[in-house]
């Protein structure tokens, strides 16, 4: 009698490991499916990447300038560069380094734009943000970016404020910190850095040369990264847009 008592939860204990593997199957098999059809929704500009060109896609819903921008260029320009920066991170002040060689080559035919991005919206980034919105405003925003992402490399950020920097550029103080607390301009730098998102935006630098999106810090010229593969530079990219 005992005998089949156990037997009988011998087969009971069979019967839920059955349906519980049967379970894990299912559940693997759906999630697997449901990642596939997630992928094949994804914007045609996520999914294409462009022949020959490493971390760099397609881009059929770029941004759009806007009169708040902060740009440098003629506006009816050739081409538009929009670039999206961490003013807390060292790769977008390498990016940098690129744009600037851009700007002295190619000159009218590119409209250089500025937009911050930082995915934790932390203080430190929006107040970088409005503070070199506020020197664009007093025609010193070249100078202070060149300075900006120079501290930015060597960790010799000010703490507290940019009151040197201000007095060294000559800037109408005052001015200048009613700029910084100004809640309209904070908002849209907010804006910005959420509506990153809706052009497939998710990290920086992220930069828009015409219809192409590139992902990271790109160097000027042509090189070969760590896995042999020969990299478009941001010069040849450039190139190839305006023909």
């Amino acid at each position: 009698m005992e005998a089949k008592k156990i037997k009988k939860v011998m087969m009971m204990l069979m019967t839920v490991a059955v349906l519980i593997f049967a379970a894990v199957l299912y559940l693997n098999n759906h999630l697997d499916s449901k990642q596939k059809n997630s992928q094949a929704n994804l914007p045609k500009d996520e999914l294409v990447l462009i022949a020959g060109a490493k971390q760099s896609y397609l881009s059929s819903n770029g941004p759009i300038l806007s009169e708040d921008d902060i740009y440098v260029g003629r506006k009816g320009a050739d081409l538009k560069i929009f670039v999206y920066e961490d003013y807390t991170d060292v790769f977008s002040a390498e990016l940098d380094k690129s744009l600037v060689q851009a700007k002295e080559d190619f000159g009218n035919d590119v409209l250089f734009v500025y937009r911050p991005f930082n995915i934790k919206h932390d203080g430190a980034a929006v107040k970088a943000a409005l503070a070199l919105g506020c020197a664009y405003e007093q025609n010193k925003g070249d100078v202070w970016r060149e300075r900006y992402f120079k501290a930015l490399v060597n960790n010799n950020l000010p703490i507290d404020n940019f009151d040197n920097w201000v007095d060294g550029l000559k800037l109408n103080k005052d001015n200048f910190q009613a700029c910084l607390i100004n809640q309209s301009k904070k908002e849209r730098i907010e804006e910005i850095m959420l509506q990153a998102a809706s052009y497939s935006v998710y990290g920086a630098p992220t930069i828009f040369v015409g219809d192409e999106m590139i992902v990271g810090a790109r160097p000027y010229q042509t090189f070969t990264d760590s896995n042999g593969d020969k990299i478009e530079g941001l010069k040849q990219v450039i190139e190839r847009q305006l023909k």
